[in-house]
């Protein structure tokens, strides 16, 4: 039985699309979307938003499947890139690269797939056809629009530390300061929903992010999925939501939800031990 594998056609704000020049096999040289086998207890939405991580360096969110292969086990993705830095992974490619689809021959493209996910993703755009799934739909999500865990709302909290400083913000209509992020939508991998958050909230570009631990307070309601983010770029409010941002030394007396001294607390003797 063929292993399942998932690519991801990842586009940025230039209309360039994110490819990788392929290092083995009978392709070696051609270019072609990331992606590769999905791991066992996997997702196929999960192994091509993982593929693009490892193979590209860029972080991304996963908004369309745009199609199934007939006989092969291979799905194929569409995307954003939400954070990451451009690098490639040397074992399996020799470069990855920002490039205008129109300025590639076919002939330089590794697979079918690739030829054919291109295509496809010219004709939804331009309004001649449509993915085989919309993860950006409501019909998509819960009816609060989040995932829930034991009872629990489930938030991606972006820690972003500067000089020994803590991000910190403040939402409309609230006195207190909590830690960046917001909800998870369904399906959507921690990581990507905290550099999302903070690209939507403060209009930082994350660099790189790692997944910390969890964290809930006795009487809360919400349980943190924390992320250490490095961003680049000067803070500023961004959406309607919050009214104020601040860097935070961890000393300084201030006004905030329980949850930030307890997740600071909490990163500062991990990183310590």
């Amino acid at each position: 039985m063929s292993r399942r594998v998932a690519f991801c056609l990842v586009e940025n704000e230039r209309g360039e699309v994110l490819f990788v020049q392929r290092a083995y096999g009978r392709e070696k040289g051609k270019w072609s979307l990331p992606g590769g086998n999905v791991d066992r207890g996997e997702s196929s939405r999960h192994a091509a938003y993982r593929e693009t991580r490892e193979e590209t360096g860029i972080i991304v969110k996963i908004t369309h499947r745009l199609f199934t292969g007939n006989s092969n086990p291979i799905r194929v993705f569409a995307g954003q890139p939400v954070g990451g830095r451009l690098r490639f992974q040397r074992r399996e490619c020799l470069d990855v690269r920002w490039r205008n689809p129109g300025s590639i021959r076919p002939e330089d493209l590794a697979f079918g797939g690739d030829r054919k996910a291109l295509r496809l993703w010219a004709d939804i755009k331009n309004g001649r056809a449509a993915p085989e799934r919309d993860y950006t739909s409501r019909d998509v999500q819960d009816s609060s629009g989040r995932q829930r865990d034991g009872g629990k709302r489930q938030r991606a909290t972006a820690l972003v530390v500067r000089d020994g400083r803590y991000l910190l913000v403040k939402e409309r209509g609230r006195d207190m300061y909590s830690l960046p992020g917001g909800g998870i939508d369904r399906g959507e991998a921690v990581l990507t929903a905290a550099c999302r958050e903070i690209g939507e909230e403060l209009g930082l570009r994350a660099y790189e992010a790692k997944r910390l631990f969890d964290h809930a307070t006795e009487q809360g309601s919400t349980l943190h999925k924390v992320v250490l983010v490095l961003a680049g770029g000067t803070p500023r409010i961004n959406d309607g939501e919050l009214d104020s941002f601040r860097w935070w030394d961890g000393g300084e007396s201030l006004k905030m939800f329980p949850h930030v001294s307890g997740i600071v607390g909490k990163y500062e003797r991990t990183s310590l031990s």
